[in-house]
Formats: C-alpha cells, structure tokens, sequence
C-alpha cells in the first residue's frame, strides 16, 4: 500500500491527504453487502457446484480457471464489488489479536461452503505467500486512527 500511496502520490493521481491501505474488516464485510457479524449464509446451488472441484475445470468444467480467477471474472455484487467470495482470502487490516491479521471471503481450494462465502472469516499471518490469499486496496484519507 505504501509503494502505490507513493507512486500515485508522485504522479499527481492522489493528492498528499490520500493514501492506500488494506480495508478494515468492517469495510470489507459492507463492500460484500453483509453484516460484520454475520456468520454464515447459504450459498445457491451453482455456486456451491463450482466451489473447489468446480475450480478444476478439467474436472466439472464450471469455469475455465485451474486457479484463482482474475478480478472481475464473474460478475459484481449490488454494490459493484468483484470475487468478493470464494477467490482469494483477503486480508484486512485489523489484527486477529495473536499477531496475524484478520482474512475474509474463502479460497477457491476450500472445501466447505461456508469457506467460499463473504461471511468467512479467519485469519493468517501477513507475511504467508500463496495462491490462496491475497487482498484489495483502500483510497482514504490519511488518519492517525489506520495510520
């Protein structure tokens, strides 16, 4: 978040009060249209045919990704958000309270349903690299609160 805080800032696309950072899971939860502290929902039956097999298209043919699908594969919630469920884990930026960082939305390789919803949520170090998490950026003003 720093290096594009940085770029854009250089470029003259962001002004020197704005920066990037990682959303809070508060944010999160209302950019995938749900409450923070809702548990679980039920996925309808198409979904739940692409999740984890689904995602190997040589077996169910669901979708033609092996992997991770790229943003904007699929289409957008109401509030215009893209692969907010079951893609990556996403992470936040609030602390989980051990010293990883709150994930939210499921992988495409779990297996349960609830684990390619928006309402999942668990947590991961930061410093993990893998095909499994990533995240999403914030363009806010600066405030000594995120900071």
């Amino acid at each position: 978040c720093a290096w594009l805080t940085e770029r854009e800032r250089a470029d003259g696309s962001i002004t020197g009060g704005q920066r990037y950072r990682l959303p809070t899971e508060q944010e999160w939860a209302a950019a995938a249209g749900i409450p923070l502290n809702h548990v679980r929902s039920e996925l309808p039956p198409d979904v739940k045919k692409s999740l984890y097999l689904g995602n190997f298209h040589w077996l169910l043919g669901v979708d033609p990704f092996e992997f991770t699908a790229p943003v904007g594969s699929f289409m957008p919630n109401p509030y215009g958000f893209h692969d907010m469920a079951g893609n990556v884990w996403e992470y936040c930026l609030d602390d989980a309270g051990d010293g990883t960082r709150v994930i939210r939305g499921g992988a495409w390789l779990n297996r349960s349903d609830y684990y390619a919803t928006a309402s999942a949520r668990g947590r991961s170090r930061e410093n993990i690299r893998s095909v499994l998490y990533g995240f999403r950026v914030v363009l806010g003003q600066v405030n000594t609160e995120f900071e």
